[in-house]
């Protein structure tokens, strides 16, 4: 599978009711990384998000698109409120980058799945209740 991205919009179009265009930025889409392809050693996936895409108006939310398995044309689907990430952010239990980038390496194991494994402090962001 050449590009993870376009398949993921693809899946999305066909299986989302979104009024908004997927280039609108606020469709992430992650290949699946399996422990021995991820640098943290555990299953994984990794999402960049511009922290710019939190300060448009619309959509209030972001849709994350979760490879289910390696070579997979199916995804998981998270849509989570930006206010969720926005407080992620201000509390510092995510990963932001120098360049203003929100990195998060969400477990794809099924005792922690969509839990942000490189979390900062006490607070692990969880993010399976917004499974769909």
């Amino acid at each position: 599978m050449k590009n993870i991205r376009s398949t993921g919009i693809l899946w999305f179009r066909r299986n989302v009711s979104d009024p908004h265009t997927p280039d609108d930025g606020h469709i992430k889409v992650s290949k699946y990384y399996p422990a021995v392809e991820s640098w943290t050693s555990s299953e994984v996936w990794w999402f960049d998000i511009p922290l710019e895409k939190f300060s448009k108006p619309a959509p209030d939310h972001i849709h994350l698109l979760c490879q289910k398995s390696v070579s997979s044309q199916d995804f998981l689907h998270l849509k989570v409120p930006n206010s969720v990430l926005v407080d992620a952010v201000n509390k510092r239990s995510v990963e932001v980058t120098p360049r203003s980038v929100v990195r998060l390496h969400l477990s794809a194991r099924l005792t922690d799945r969509f839990v942000d494994i490189r979390a900062r402090g006490p607070l692990r962001l969880d993010l399976s209740r917004f499974l769909t």
